[in-house]
């Protein structure tokens, strides 16, 4: 086992995660955050709220232009400040994980992001299962073949890993 001590700093994600029930945080609230992340050191940021409802409830729907406007103002605003900027999706109220139309889904709205200039990206499943940096275990046994994103680097191993 690793202990903080012994990892090299730019191993460790040291942030905040925006991924809380309630109001999402303003355009200009998060910018405030990414200001005080700057301030002590902090490098990741993970974008989840659970009330943008095309990160929950309706995941499979992509951002339209005025919301893609802010999400590209905000991953500019990380990578300004040395902010690692990381998209987060919560389809597990009702994501179907065996279907290939699913995971065609994923890609897509994974895909707007990269467009924006987002490299990281996390799945958050039920009872907190989150993997990071561009693949993401699966919560329940497959027997398909990985999927690959053109581009993509895997930062983790195991026997059912989407990559994208």
């Amino acid at each position: 086992m690793t202990n903080v001590e012994s990892c090299p700093e730019n191993d460790l994600m040291h942030g905040v995660i925006e991924g809380f029930y309630g109001p999402p945080w303003s355009h200009e609230e998060r910018l405030t955050v990414l200001d005080w992340m700057a301030a002590f050191g902090l490098n990741t940021y993970f974008y989840a709220p659970k009330d943008d409802l095309k990160q929950r409830l309706l995941w499979r729907e992509a951002y339209v232009e005025s919301e893609l406007h802010l999400l590209r103002d905000l991953i500019e605003a990380c990578r300004q400040r040395g902010i690692q900027f990381v998209f987060a999706l919560s389809p597990g109220l009702d994501m179907k994980y065996h279907s290939e139309a699913e995971l065609s889904l994923l890609k897509a709205k994974c895909h707007q992001i990269r467009q924006l200039g987002g490299e990281h990206f996390a799945i958050f499943f039920l009872l907190g299962q989150c993997i990071f940096n561009s693949c993401w275990y699966l919560p329940t046994p497959c027997n398909h073949n990985p999927i690959t994103f053109e581009g993509s680097k895997t930062f983790c191993t195991g026997p059912d890993v989407l990559h994208i």
